[in-house]
């Protein structure tokens, strides 16, 4: 059975590598441990002294350009996650993502940004949000 994928797919990559783009990417990797001494908040629990360690992991990936020349984009993402060695009812991971596209004429900017963020506390949902934000502007004079 014969398919429009392949001549569809080299369509798409000779258009997209026809015209000239900008990019810039960027990845951050960090580890990390943490000591806190009143881990808990429960009154007893901070009263008493009680400290944990955690680990911590972070990471991000991130990518901006320009394509064709009066539009930019950028995007990132980021997530985070903590897991306690006692108190592990505060075991926290956090995904966030941004998406922006902007486009520039001589007198106008518009831009379209969004984002989305999600926590979870002890591996139930505990904040999700999500958000698109247009914008329009002018400037003043050509000068600015």
């Amino acid at each position: 059975m014969k398919t429009l994928l392949g001549p569809v797919q080299t369509a798409f990559m000779l258009a997209v590598f026809a015209v000239s783009a900008q990019a810039e990417f960027s990845a951050e990797l960090a580890a990390g441990l943490e000591y806190d001494s009143n881990v808990a908040v429960d009154s007893i629990d901070s009263t008493s002294g009680l400290g944990d360690w955690s680990r911590n992991l972070n990471v991000a990936l991130g990518a901006s350009g320009r394509w064709p020349a009066n539009w930019e984009w950028s995007g990132r993402y980021q997530g985070y996650d903590s897991q306690w060695q006692n108190y592990s009812q505060y075991d926290t991971q956090m995904h966030t993502g941004l998406g922006k596209v902007t486009y520039k004429s001589s007198h106008f900017i518009n831009e379209l940004a969004g984002v989305y963020a999600q926590a979870d506390v002890n591996g139930q949902a505990f904040l999700t949000m999500r958000r698109i934000s247009p914008a329009t502007g002018s400037f003043i004079g050509q000068q600015w």
